[in-house]
């Protein structure tokens, strides 16, 4: 688990920079490493609904093992329909850790009036930004890159047992297997988090 203080280190950054989540639902784009840490972490914090959303089914099967609130895949034709039946006004909080071009510009619309977007996801230049609903609807949007002081936090939690690092480990590598590992890592749509070990 300690190999994975630093990507949780980097979710608690950014849960740091959402501010107070108690009472608050939220919504978390892409469900990757980052993505299924943020669902993780953030249930610590609120009772209110936290859906995660992500185009592969492995992800969304591993959130909803891990007992995400909702894990729904955008294509699907009900997906709007099963957003706004969690959170009828929108979500409180947005944590968009995809990094997707369209994302926001997709994704707006669920984050109810005054809300707060916490950009994790690493975009490029030319990514979309929706500057007319940010304007309509008053949001606040605010990046979050890496962490700061939070290992001292992602300890706590490891020692009081609160978060379990292991359930997004979706394979294992002995060392001298670490070239097939790599590739692994590279080309898989089916794991999240891929580790080597002795």
């Amino acid at each position: 688990m300690a190999a994975l203080l630093e990507p949780l280190s980097v979710v608690l950054h950014a849960l740091t920079i959402a501010g107070d989540l108690e009472g608050k639902s939220v919504l978390i784009t892409g469900a990757g490493t980052i993505g299924q840490l943020c669902h993780m972490a953030t249930s610590l914090y609120t009772s209110k609904p936290v859906v995660i959303t992500d185009l592969r089914a492995a992800a969304l099967e591993k959130a909803s093992e891990i007992g995400v609130t909702a894990a729904l895949n955008p294509l699907e034709p009900n997906f709007e329909e099963g957003l706004f039946s969690l959170a009828p006004n929108g979500f409180d909080i947005l944590l968009e850790a995809s990094g997707a071009s369209t994302i926001l510009t997709n994704t707006v619309k669920f984050v109810k009036k005054g809300g707060k977007i916490v950009q994790l996801g690493m975009h490029h230049d030319n990514a979309q930004f929706p500057f007319a609903a940010f304007m309509k609807n008053e949001l606040t949007f605010q990046p979050s890159f890496r962490f700061n002081q939070e290992y001292t936090l992602a300890l706590k939690l490891l020692e009081e047992q609160k978060i379990d690092l292991t359930k997004i480990i979706t394979k294992r590598f002995p060392f001298d297997e670490i070239p097939e590992a790599m590739k692994k890592a590279s080309n898989s749509n089916e794991d999240i988090k891929i580790v080597v070990q002795n």
